[in-house]
């Protein structure tokens, strides 16, 4: 098959191997849904609708790649649990959770319960595909140099955690 010279074929994978995942999509999205050069002609299309797409796709991307940076991923699915507790020691959003040593996710977020601060909650993310059992206890420690992380100690049940776990009040 000959093809002819006045159509442009697309590569389908791009050889850029330092974009980001979310670049990637757009781009393979770009490629799939554009008509092919001869059928669109782009001299039509005025100079603001051009620079009102290319604005649209940087901010798209921008706030992708900011989430990604943040460690928030758009096309994961993450367990949420919550832990309560009265002295959070430090701790802040992005520390590790770990279990037995291995980090399994992260603090999300830490919001005041009660107007006097008696009580914290802190959302927990679970990114790792692992059944908590209900009477488990999320305790937070420190290493040596100061790093805050919450270390999440396993419970005997046989009911597993949907939604919330039991704090140790420390």
């Amino acid at each position: 098959m000959v093809k002819p010279a006045h159509v442009r074929y697309y590569p389908i994978f791009t050889p850029i191997n330092f974009l980001p995942a979310t670049a990637h999509v757009c781009i393979l999205l770009f490629l799939l849904l554009a008509k092919p050069y001869t059928q669109y002609n782009w001299m039509k299309i005025s100079n603001e609708t051009k620079v009102g797409i290319l604005a649209a796709a940087g901010i798209a991307l921008l706030i992708l790649g900011f989430n990604f940076l943040k460690g928030n991923s758009l096309f994961s699915s993450k367990k949420k649990i919550y832990a309560v507790y009265t002295q959070v020691n430090g701790l802040q959003p992005s520390n590790p959770v770990q279990v037995n040593g291995l980090i399994v996710g992260n603090v999300t977020e830490l919001e005041v319960m009660d107007q006097r601060a008696g009580r914290i909650l802190v959302t927990l993310s679970i990114s790792k595909k692992i059944e908590i059992p209900s009477n488990s206890v999320a305790r937070i420690s420190s290493d040596l140099l100061g790093s805050k992380k919450v270390e999440l100690d396993f419970g005997d049940a046989n009911q597993f955690l949907k939604t919330a776990i039991p704090s140790m009040q420390l």
